[in-house]
């Protein structure tokens, strides 16, 4: 009986870095849509968006003093997130990262 022997030690690193870069492209592609979709008065909540990652965590938020109130009056963020095609495409970036 033959035995294989799984070196995955170089991998799992590839695996690390792109996962992190997919996330962090993502997001970014999520702050894309959700700049897009926010009300404009003035510009400044648009202007305050960003992303910010952590291993395989992305978070994007809009730091305007009045985002929240914003967000939770006109859920631009939320509905970006429950679009379907922006979430294909968001994944389609994901794996965009890990190359082997």
């Amino acid at each position: 009986m033959n035995r294989f022997k799984w070196n995955l030690g170089g991998l799992q690193g590839k695996i690390r870095t792109g996962g992190a870069a997919g996330v962090l492209s993502a997001a970014s592609l999520l702050l894309e849509e959700g700049k897009r979709r926010a009300p404009v008065r003035t510009g400044r909540l648009r202007g305050s968006g960003s992303v910010s990652a952590r291993d395989n965590l992305a978070r994007v938020s809009f730091g305007a003093p009045y985002a929240q109130k914003v967000h939770e009056k006109e859920p631009f963020l939320r509905e970006a997130v429950q679009d379907a095609g922006l979430r294909a495409r968001m994944l389609a970036r994901m794996g965009e990262g890990i190359r082997f």
